[in-house]
């Protein structure tokens, strides 16, 4: 009676490590958001600083998006949490058509509504966040991917 028992006893010591196990591998860590970086991939997500937490006051943060060549960078949002002005004046996000600034800018941005997708031409993208001193908020997520150009007639 004893050696059955320890057999099961055994089992169950093995069946929970097992179990202890797999919860650590499908165990999901949020990634974590930097100001600014270069990010090179065919899809990924892009962040403001320390998002979901609020963003830092007095910083300029720019991500350079660079997708596989042949396709554009698709960008479109989850959540936009920036300080609301009408002209964007304080807190906002630029997003260009490039690495640059000094190629088009598709848009600045700033408030709560979250704004549409937004489409390169080329394989690059570039996201620039400005912050005052004032009011802070949690900033943005969205999800960025490298898609077939659609052409006309195609």
């Amino acid at each position: 009676m004893m050696r059955v028992d320890c057999i099961w006893g055994l089992l169950l010591l093995l069946s929970l490590s097992l179990g202890w196990t797999k919860a650590q591998e499908t165990n999901y860590t949020r990634p974590v958001f930097y100001c600014g970086g270069d990010l090179v991939a065919e899809s990924g997500f892009v962040g403001s600083e320390d998002f979901p937490s609020f963003y830092k006051p007095n910083s300029k943060c720019t991500w350079r998006i660079t997708v596989p060549e042949g396709n554009v960078v698709t960008l479109s949002f989850r959540i936009f949490d920036l300080e609301a002005d009408s002209q964007c004046r304080y807190d906002y996000l630029d997003i260009y058509n490039g690495h640059s600034n000094l190629v088009q800018k598709l848009g600045r941005f700033c408030g709560t509504f979250r704004p549409g997708t937004q489409v390169s031409t080329t394989n690059t993208m570039m996201l620039e966040m400005v912050t005052d001193e004032g009011t802070q908020a949690r900033g943005f997520l969205a999800h960025f991917s490298g898609t077939k150009p659609y052409v006309n007639g195609m």
